[in-house]
């Protein structure tokens, strides 16, 4: 969808003209939150992944930017016996005190 959007809103617009880059940002400000929304329904590593791209502003448009660091203040929390049960699942045994 994010791809459509993209392909769909700049073509025909000239690459550098003032029309194509405020269109571009309008996508950006489309899609960011649709990335955003895609990492916390999927969880675990692509809360993550939403984390890594939302400190990469040298990289990313600031719409992304702004919408990924969001990740960091509303991911999921775990609670210790949750942690604990995963951990004594996959090793076989309770975490160390």
């Amino acid at each position: 969808r994010m791809l459509v959007d993209y392909s769909w809103t700049l073509r025909g617009l000239s690459p550098g003209s003032e029309a194509r880059e405020l269109a571009l940002r309008r996508c950006h400000q489309r899609n960011a939150p649709r990335l955003r929304q895609m990492c916390f329904k999927n969880g675990g590593i692509y809360i993550k992944l939403g984390q890594i791209l939302g400190v990469m502003d040298y990289l990313l448009p600031d719409e992304y930017v702004r919408e990924l660091s969001g990740c960091f203040d509303d991911c999921p929390a775990s609670s210790a016996s949750d942690v604990a049960a995963v951990f004594a699942e996959d090793f076989g045994r309770a975490p160390a005190a």
